[in-house]
């Protein structure tokens, strides 16, 4: 389990590293800033909007417990998306930037899995077992 912990802290971080980099890349105002009347929190953010950092950081932690225990994410994927949808809802994000969020959370989230497992397969490759 501590490894687990571990995997989700590495996969935070990188996840957390894109999204800044992103949101300056790709400055996109929030919709609060761009449509009338829209429904927003009582103090409003005021980086850019482009990829749900809170989206893909859920995504991100959530993979490496999905992948070590399958049966978690009957739990966690949900949990995940009323995550994503509660950015929609108090007017933080696009729809848009949640879905890209939730996709580059479980890109991230899955890299380092297929990574090590190709570094493993490698270094086994050329052993005998007798």
């Amino acid at each position: 389990m501590k490894v687990w912990g571990g995997e989700s802290a590495f996969t935070l971080l990188s996840s957390h590293l894109f999204v800044v980099l992103m949101k300056k890349v790709y400055s996109r105002s929030r919709p609060y800033l761009s449509i009338t009347n829209a429904r927003v929190v009582h103090d409003p953010l005021t980086e850019y909007s482009f990829r749900s950092g809170h989206t893909t950081a859920i995504f991100s932690i959530i993979i490496p417990f999905s992948i070590h225990i399958p049966i978690r994410s009957l739990f966690l994927y949900p949990l995940a998306c009323c995550v994503g949808i509660s950015r929609v809802f108090l007017g933080i994000h696009y729809p848009s930037n949640v879905v890209a969020g939730a996709f580059v959370g479980t890109f991230l989230g899955d890299w380092p899995f297929i990574f090590f497992s190709k570094v493993k397969e490698e270094k086994y490759e050329n052993c005998v077992l007798y």
